[in-house]
C-alpha cells in the first residue's frame, strides 16, 4: 500500500473539518439542545406541582361544601324540607314542595349563616 502525499493532506483537511465543526456548530448546538431540555424538565415540575395544588384545592372545595350542605340541612327548618315525592305511571319522579312559613328569625340566621361561611370563598388568581 502506497501511502503519498495526498491521503496525508486529505487526512489534515478532514481534522481541520472535524475541528471547525465540532467548536463552531456541534458544541453551540449540543448546548442549545440540553437547555431546551433543562426547560422542558423545569416546565413538567411545575406542571405537577400545580396538578398538586389543584387536586388539593378541589379536595378543600369538596370538603367546604360538604361542611355548608350539613349546616345548612341544620340551619333550615324542618318543615320547609319535608317534601312528598310522587311517582306517576311512567316511573318518573315529580317533586311537590308545599308553601311553608318561615319564621324571620329562623330566615335571619340562615342568611348570617349564608353571609359568614360564603364570605370565606376566595379567588385565588395565578
Amino acid at each position: 500500500m502506497d501511502i503519498n502525499i495526498t491521503v496525508l493532506i486529505q487526512a489534515l483537511q478532514f481534522g481541520i473539518a472535524y475541528y471547525f465543526l465540532y467548536h463552531f456548530l456541534f458544541t453551540p448546538a449540543c448546548k442549545v439542545l440540553d437547555e431546551d431540555a433543562e426547560i422542558e424538565k423545569k416546565l413538567h415540575e411545575s406542571l405537577n406541582l400545580e396538578h398538586g395544588i389543584k387536586n388539593d384545592l378541589q379536595c378543600k372545595y369538596k370538603e367546604k361544601s360538604l361542611a355548608l350542605k350539613h349546616a345548612l340541612i341544620k340551619e333550615i327548618p324542618s318543615v320547609s324540607i319535608e317534601a312528598g315525592s310522587k311517582k306517576n305511571e311512567k316511573t318518573s319522579t315529580l317533586y311537590s314542595v308545599e308553601n311553608v312559613e318561615v319564621l324571620e328569625k329562623k330566615l335571619e340566621d340562615v342568611e348570617q349563616f349564608l353571609i359568614n361561611n360564603l364570605s370565606q370563598v376566595v379567588k385565588h388568581d395565578r
